[in-house]
């Protein structure tokens, strides 16, 4: 069940990640910055999730 969990949340990390780096470049702002830093959060957190747990 974890690993389920730990897969999607990876997903959804890389998408925000991806969709962080777009939104910046396409609409440069207050909003897209918080959009690119909160992506970036989560999926360098979930690369840096061990794999183990």
């Amino acid at each position: 069940m974890q690993t389920i969990v730990a897969v999607l949340l990876i997903k959804v990390g890389i998408f925000l990640f991806g969709f962080g780096v777009l939104y910046t470049f396409a609409e440069p702002g207050l909003a897209a910055t918080i959009g690119f830093l909160t992506g970036w959060a989560l999926g360098a957190s979930w690369l840096l999730w061990p794999r183990d747990a």
